[in-house]
């Protein structure tokens, strides 16, 4: 299954802010991406320390 291209807008950590990804994703993509998530977490430090915003 193909997603289409979006848009993504990365904060850059300032301080101790941390790092944050701003998704605007469907339900279906929302679902997608925490089960890819949660395959790969706890292989990278880096995705365990990204908060990933869902649009509510």
């Amino acid at each position: 299954m193909s997603l289409p291209n979006r848009e993504v807008s990365i904060g850059h950590p300032i301080s101790n802010q941390e790092p944050r990804i701003e998704l605007d994703l469907s339900v279906e993509e929302m679902e997608a991406l925490k089960h890819l998530r949660s395959r790969t977490g706890k292989l990278s430090n880096k995705v365990e320390h990204m908060r990933i915003i869902f649009p509510v």
